[in-house]
C-alpha cells in the first residue's frame, strides 16, 4: 500500500478522536440542554441521512486523496483538525451539551437507518459539531489545489453542502453546533496557514517516525 504513513496518521487521529468523545461522553451527566425556536421550525426530512452517513467513508478517503496531491496540505489538514478536535474536547469539558432526540416513525429502510443512528449516538457533545467540522475540512484543503481534477472537487463540494445541512435536517444537531464548527474550521484553517503550524507538526511526525524506525530495525538485527 502506498502512503503507508498517511494511513496510519489517519487511524491515529481516528483513535484521538475516539478518547475524546469519550471523555466528553463522561461530563454527560451534567450537560446544558440546547433547544432553538428556528431549529423547532425545520422539518425532519429523513432522506437526507444518506449525506450523514455519507461522512463515515469520506473520512478516511478525503484526506488520504489530498496526501497523494499534496503532502503539504495534507499536513495542513491534519495539523488544523488537530487543533479542532483538541478545541472542542476543552469545550466538551467546560460547556457539556445535550439535545432532544426527535421521534421517528415508518418501518421504511431509511427510517430504520435514522433509528439505528441515533441509538449509536447519544445526543450529547453537541456543539461544535465534529460531524461539521470534519465536512468543512473535506472542502478546504481542496481550494486553489490545481492537481487534484475539477470533477472531484465538484463532487466532494456537493456532498460537503449535503452533510453539514444533513447533521441539522436530521436533527442530529442544531444550527449553532453547524455555525460554530464552520467558524471554528475557518479560525484553525487561517491560524494554519498565518503561522504555518503544519510545519511543527512535520517536524514532530518526523522524530516520532526516525525513532520507530530505528526501533523496529534494532530489532529485526538482534
Amino acid at each position: 500500500m502506498k502512503n503507508k504513513k498517511e494511513f496510519w496518521l489517519l487511524v491515529a487521529l481516528l483513535a484521538i478522536q475516539l478518547i475524546i468523545y469519550a471523555i466528553g461522553e463522561s461530563f454527560g451527566y451534567r450537560a446544558h440542554f440546547l433547544a432553538s425556536s428556528f431549529d423547532d421550525k425545520l422539518p425532519l426530512i429523513k432522506w437526507f441521512v444518506y449525506f450523514y452517513v455519507i461522512w463515515f467513508p469520506m473520512w478516511i478517503l478525503v484526506p488520504y486523496m489530498i496526501s497523494f496531491y499534496s503532502k503539504e496540505k495534507y499536513l495542513k489538514y491534519l495539523t488544523t483538525i488537530l487543533i479542532c478536535i483538541f478545541t472542542t474536547l476543552i469545550i466538551f469539558i467546560i460547556y457539556p451539551t445535550v439535545m432532544a432526540e426527535p421521534t421517528i416513525t415508518g418501518n421504511d429502510f431509511t427510517s430504520k437507518l435514522l433509528v439505528l443512528l441515533f441509538e449509536l449516538g447519544s445526543p450529547t457533545k453537541c456543539i461544535p459539531s465534529l460531524h461539521v467540522v470534519y465536512a468543512v475540512m473535506f472542502a478546504l484543503p481542496l481550494i486553489k489545489e490545481e492537481k487534484i481534477p475539477k470533477y472531484i472537487k465538484v463532487i466532494i463540494y456537493f456532498l460537503v453542502i449535503g452533510i453539514i445541512l444533513s447533521t441539522v435536517l436530521i436533527k442530529k444537531h442544531l444550527i449553532y453546533d453547524a455555525i460554530s464548527a464552520i467558524i471554528l474550521c475557518l479560525v484553525a484553517w487561517w491560524l494554519v496557514n498565518k503561522f504555518k503550524l503544519h510545519k511543527y507538526l512535520e517536524k514532530i511526525l518526523y522524530k516520532w517516525y526516525t525513532y520507530f524506525k530505528v526501533m523496529l530495525w534494532e530489532k529485526e538485527i538482534y
